[in-house]
């Protein structure tokens, strides 16, 4: 399962964070900074990815830097 969390104090200092989480064993397995507040998620049919959707209130520019953190966290995650 996968929790995305939006973390930021306030709209000009965006941050997030998504959690990769065991479910049977109640456990936090990864968490992601998303560098950006996260609105959405969605999980491939096959489990091959997950994509975040980053909605900034207030700064849309963060918008790319957020996407960007994810996929690199991304792939240290899932080993690549």
């Amino acid at each position: 399962m996968f929790v995305a969390e939006n973390t930021s104090e306030s709209d000009i200092a965006p941050s997030g964070v998504l959690h990769a989480i065991d479910v049977g064993g109640r456990n936090i397995i990864a968490p992601c900074d998303l560098g950006a507040q996260p609105d959405s998620t969605a999980i491939a049919p096959d489990g091959s990815f997950i994509t975040v959707v980053i909605a900034n209130e207030g700064d849309m520019d963060g918008a790319s830097r957020g996407f960007t953190a994810f996929h690199r966290a991304a792939q240290r995650v899932a080993g690549g």
